[in-house]
């Protein structure tokens, strides 16, 4: 209804324009002044109405926006989102934390078979060793020195293969 006013003021100034134009022509230059002052007088009571038109609707559109925003179906429907984003949220990390888990306890893991296969290198070393004192007067010096030499290169680089099969020689050799 409003709109319609405001329309009509509009179209109504465009009209009293032309009229205007219309008196200037036939020389009725007071009434034609007149005219322009009632014409612009009219356009700008349409456009100010327009212009509130446009604000009421504007501002009806936001006040419906702001209670449809905090209806409490909107409001139990945000909570179920946040519900539903929170349950992800909390399956991934868990995903991760997992992974971490498998991941420390591997190298956990690692960590104590390497300081067990050094325990084993350094005992069956000392085994060896052990075997190659009591065979020192049956052997050569440059062989006693040979097998030190590879006791020390198998402890080294944790050769447990290679301790044994020194100390296997060392038998065969009694």
């Amino acid at each position: 209804m409003v709109l319609r006013i405001a329309l009509l003021l509009l179209v109504s100034a465009m009209l009293i324009f032309c009229v205007m134009a219309g008196v200037y022509k036939l020389g009725l230059v007071l009434l034609a002044d007149g005219l322009r002052w009632i014409a612009t007088e009219t356009l700008l009571l349409g456009s100010v109405v327009l212009i509130m038109v446009a604000v009421a609707m504007l501002l009806r559109q936001i006040v419906q926006q702001v209670r449809g925003y905090f209806a409490p179906a909107a409001r139990v429907h945000r909570r179920l989102l946040f519900v539903q984003s929170k349950k992800l949220q909390l399956a991934r990390l868990w995903g991760f934390k997992i992974q971490q888990l498998h991941y420390f306890n591997s190298l956990k893991r690692r960590r104590l078979l390497n300081a067990d296969n050094a325990r084993q290198v350094k005992a069956l070393a000392k085994l060896v060793q052990r075997d190659l004192v009591n065979m020192q007067a049956t052997l050569s010096s440059a062989q006693l020195q040979q097998f030190k030499q590879q006791i020390r290169r198998a402890q080294r680089q944790a050769d447990l293969a290679g301790l044994l099969a020194l100390q296997q020689q060392l038998q065969a050799l009694h």
